[in-house]
């Protein structure tokens, strides 16, 4: 007969910050290195003027940001950018102006405290309420190889302002 035992710790979440999206960016700031990874969660985001969402890591916009992803109804992947000054996490396409109701964004950043390695990130979102759903993003960004201690999330064009929306950001054992 089967034992069974109580799980094991590892792989346990922990959230590090959450809040509301407003103005064109929300910085989360001093992120600890104690975790393997970072899940960030982004729930309803909406803005005044369509925009598409992205991200960045320790405040860089000179980093070399690339991506590409395919789509739920697609086996194609797409380049999103390279060398783009954020990481698209909307897939290419635009969070919308009014209260979504079925849009997130799901990023999981790898080995983010590792230091001298490029950092790989895999994203799955369902946006524009269910117009664009994604499977998965899978970016990397070369230039920055320091551990990841805060991220950006951010409106594209730097105009548009996040009329609501939440994140929650955990640390993964």
């Amino acid at each position: 007969m089967p034992t069974w035992a109580a799980p094991a710790s590892a792989g346990a979440y922990t959230s590090l910050a959450s809040g509301t999206l407003s103005s064109t960016s929300v910085t989360i700031s001093s992120i600890a290195g104690t975790y393997r990874n970072l899940v960030l969660v982004i729930t309803n985001p909406y803005v005044n003027v369509s925009t598409n969402l992205g991200i960045r890591i320790n405040g860089s916009s000179t980093a070399s940001y690339n991506g590409s992803y395919t789509y739920a109804t697609s086996a194609t992947r797409t380049l999103i950018g390279t060398n783009m000054t954020y990481w698209d996490i909307s897939g290419g396409g635009q969070i919308v102006t009014t209260a979504p109701t079925t849009d997130q964004f799901v990023c999981e950043i790898k080995e983010y405290a590792s230091a001298n390695v490029s950092k790989p990130m895999t994203t799955v979102s369902y946006n524009q309420n269910g117009d664009r759903a994604v499977n998965g993003i899978f970016s990397n960004v070369n230039t920055v190889t320091a551990a990841i201690t805060s991220i950006t999330i951010l409106t594209s064009n730097g105009t548009s302002t996040f009329s609501g929306g939440t994140y929650v950001l955990y640390g993964v054992k």
